[in-house]
């Protein structure tokens, strides 16, 4: 049966309380700092667009007797190995050799 057919003609008398809790803009914020301040250790929370994530890191080994410098030029080294970087020098030989023209310029697609 549909309210064609059986139109609603009078209240029912029937009436539910609904109450919401409103949290205010404030509320919120405080809730959120809140929880980012009582993360475990090495935990971060991630927020990218409206997704968001908690990250677990693994701590860091003992350094022992290694010096910061020394650390940063073996993570560097390990980024040249891997690809993610290149040394300086060919970076300058690949923008010389492009603005002689010996190379054409990378397309949208290559860039990323």
């Amino acid at each position: 049966m549909g309210l064609e057919e059986n139109p609603i003609l009078e209240g029912s008398g029937q009436y539910k309380d609904i109450t919401r809790q409103v949290q205010t803009h404030i509320d919120k914020q405080n809730s959120i700092a809140n929880a980012l301040t009582h993360l475990p250790r090495f935990t971060a929370w991630a927020k990218l667009g409206n997704h968001e994530q908690l990250i677990s890191t693994d701590p860091l080994g003992p350094r022992g007797k290694v010096s910061l410098p020394d650390l940063f030029y073996a993570i560097r080294q390990r980024n040249v190995a891997q690809g993610y970087l290149r040394p300086v020098s060919e970076v300058k030989e690949e923008l010389r050799n492009r603005s002689h023209g010996l190379i054409p310029p990378l397309t949208s697609k290559q860039r990323l």
